[in-house]
């Protein structure tokens, strides 16, 4: 999503050209991050009298455009007449990267437009408008995401592996230092294809981890298995996830509790995640026979 350098028939309003000479179009811009949202807020700064006639009128509009080239995340964000534009969006659209340009955008044709702040090249020139057109731009600074180190993120103690056997069961292998999960030939490239889309990840999860947390817990509940896994990587790091929570893995072991309702307890109940992953990406009339 590069606008750098591009080339118009007409005046554009940006920094990296001289079309006017002092009018101004730039964004101030602010984020936050959560465990579950990306916050983002826009306040649009116009010093163009003509530009901004066109916006009071509603001819034009001020639009952010957002998009995750790992994810294909893209959201156009409009606003006529309000400066001020505010989002939050799902970590899980999100993976690295979130780049960002604002616009002023021609909403309705527009006749003879011309501006007092014209350069020399354009004074005594005027410019039929369409909708869609360009009028201002502004790059902002790409949005480097960071994510939590949590139990979702599978490159922590898990491995999807291709095991050597070509049938349809999944393989779980808790002997090396990462809980392996192994799945047939065809299952893994789907697996490797669809690991890729950021958003997809909370329902793999869910197919793949949440079970092998569940074989896991159910080992560990034996007391003497806890032994023999204490210097695996996998148990130091969900012991570490404990500790940050301020429990004792152990007793959380011995509780009574079933291995299902521990493996959704450490994983912050991804069941929940998923649905609502549905529930952003998919429309599904709520009178709808499923």
């Amino acid at each position: 999503m590069n606008f750098k350098n591009r080339e118009y028939a007409y005046p554009v309003l940006n920094q990296d050209n001289d079309n006017y000479n002092t009018s101004i179009f730039d964004v101030k811009f602010k984020f936050d991050q959560d465990v579950n949202n990306i916050n983002l807020d826009f306040e649009f700064i116009l010093k163009n009298k003509e530009l901004e006639q066109l916006i009071r009128n509603g001819d034009a509009e001020y639009v952010v455009h957002l998009e995750c080239g790992t994810t294909m995340y893209r959201k156009i964000l409009k606003r006529t007449i309000s400066n001020n534009i505010k989002k939050s969006i799902s970590i899980n659209k999100i993976n690295q990267k979130l780049e960002i340009v604002a616009f002023i955008l021609c909403k309705n044709e527009i006749k003879n437009f011309r501006s007092d702040d014209f350069n020399e090249d354009y004074e005594n020139l005027s410019f039929d408008f369409f909708c869609g057109n360009i009028l201002a731009y502004k790059v902002l600074p790409s949005l480097n995401i960071k994510k939590d180190n949590n139990l979702e993120k599978r490159d922590s103690y898990f491995k999807v592996v291709k095991k050597i056997r070509d049938d349809n069961l999944i393989d779980i292998n808790i002997d090396s230092d990462y809980i392996k999960i192994g799945l047939n030939n065809k299952d893994f490239n789907l697996y490797a294809k669809f690991s890729k889309i950021g958003w997809l990840q909370p329902i793999l999860n869910n197919m793949l981890i949440l079970p092998a947390l569940v074989y896991v817990f159910e080992d560990l509940k034996q007391e003497e298995n806890q032994e023999a896994y204490i210097d695996k990587n996998w148990f130091i790091s969900l012991k570490r996830c404990y500790q940050k929570m301020g429990l004792n893995i152990e007793n959380e072991i011995l509780e009574n509790k079933t291995s299902f309702q521990l493996a959704q307890e450490i994983m912050e109940y991804p069941v929940g995640k998923s649905l609502t992953i549905f529930e952003e990406n998919f429309n599904i009339d709520d009178e709808e026979d499923i």
